[in-house]
């Protein structure tokens, strides 16, 4: 167990460790050494990394380390009152995009969406799409019926190349937090599914967080038809 370290936080107290805590490692082989940064005039040579048998060496803090996690310290969970899904690919070269009902999620719950209202079906710059029928608009993306759909058809551009980035937009009665999103699937033709996508949440003034990023990563493909997808949040993206 060479390469494996028990992560013990500097101030004691029992719990997870966050971005920024202060902690001490120790390598769980043999004699369980703890990491230390050592020192110029102790190794000889420049600052290196060795063990030691204690947490820090005299009144050096040379074995404490602080915990950063990439990207920064995590952003909390911020309420919204509209939210806006972009769905920029599905899982083949057809310009046609559907989803039987759009879920959204607050951690484990699920968000209620009986009040919420959508706008028509909206694009980004650029693109072009309409409502496949009448019967399929976005408001049956949000209906809590699986026997309905939302269904995009994405329009070519001059040059001939589908570039959908269709829009659903939904506004909510009040302000909500909303963390991830799942989507159960239409009545047929799997390849319309979304492929990749994101999430944005707004109070207003045209300022846009983004709350789930799927837009470099593909979602996990479910085929059967009127099912719910797995959980997708930035976390499982990874972008």
């Amino acid at each position: 167990m060479t390469g494996t370290w028990e992560i013990i936080k500097e101030d004691g107290i029992a719990g997870p460790i966050v971005h920024g805590d202060l902690v001490h490692l120790q390598n769980q082989y043999g004699p369980k050494l703890w990491l230390d940064a050592c020192g110029h005039a102790t190794c000889g040579g420049g600052y290196e990394v060795s063990t030691t048998d204690s947490r820090n060496r005299g009144n050096h803090r040379t074995g404490t380390w602080e915990m950063l996690l990439v990207g920064g310290a995590p952003v909390a969970a911020t309420s919204h009152t509209a939210f806006r899904l972009t769905v920029t690919s599905n899982y083949a070269s057809t310009a046609h995009f559907q989803i039987s009902e759009l879920n959204l999620y607050n951690q484990d719950s699920e968000v209620d969406l009986s009040g919420a209202v959508t706008s028509p079906t909206g694009t980004v710059e650029g693109s072009h799409a309409i409502d496949c029928r009448s019967s399929e608009g976005p408001e049956f993306a949000i209906d809590s019926n699986t026997g309905t759909k939302w269904c995009v058809h994405a329009l070519t551009i001059a040059d001939g190349v589908i570039n959908p980035n269709v829009v659903l937009s939904i506004q909510l009665p009040q302000a909500t937090t909303v963390t991830g999103l799942s989507f159960t699937t239409g009545n047929d033709v799997s390849t319309r599914d979304p492929r990749r996508f994101k999430l944005e949440g707004s109070n207003g003034n045209n300022q846009w967080d983004m709350i789930v990023d799927h837009s470099c990563s593909d979602a996990t493909r479910v085929t059967a038809r009127r099912t719910r997808t797995p959980v997708f949040t930035t976390a499982s993206a990874g972008c």
